[in-house]
């Protein structure tokens, strides 16, 4: 099942990935103010409730880390020499890029702990 996102880029050339991996940093930062202003009466009219603040955040971070895996180490550290990229999103993109690829080691391993004790069965 594929989780919903906001990683849309135009084609796979690096501007165009680039464009759409700049898009979603800014959608991160946008829902970071809104939970910031998420108890504020005169806020939480627009910008929706907690609940859905909270299912937007789940979209961009699923869009971040779909964004952040689409690139080679190689292309980000370009984007950053460029000043397409700060430190400290490059930053935020590596960290983003390990964990998937912890998660995906975990689900490695689970998978293939499932299938060796349905194989003793």
């Amino acid at each position: 099942m594929h989780q919903p996102h906001i990683y849309t880029p135009q084609d796979q050339s690096y501007e165009a990935r680039l464009e759409a991996l700049k898009a979603v940093m800014a959608a991160r930062e946008q829902a970071k103010s809104s939970r910031e202003h998420a108890n504020d009466p005169q806020w939480s009219s627009v910008l929706g409730g907690i609940d859905e603040i909270e299912v937007a955040e789940m979209m961009i971070e699923s869009s971040f880390s779909m964004a952040s895996s689409d690139f080679q180490q190689k292309e980000l550290k370009q984007a950053q020499s460029d000043g397409a990229l700060t430190e400290k999103e490059l930053g935020e993109i590596m960290t983003a890029v390990r964990q998937q690829q912890a998660q995906s080691k975990r689900s490695n391993s689970n998978s293939d702990e499932s299938s060796s004790s349905h194989k003793q069965s």
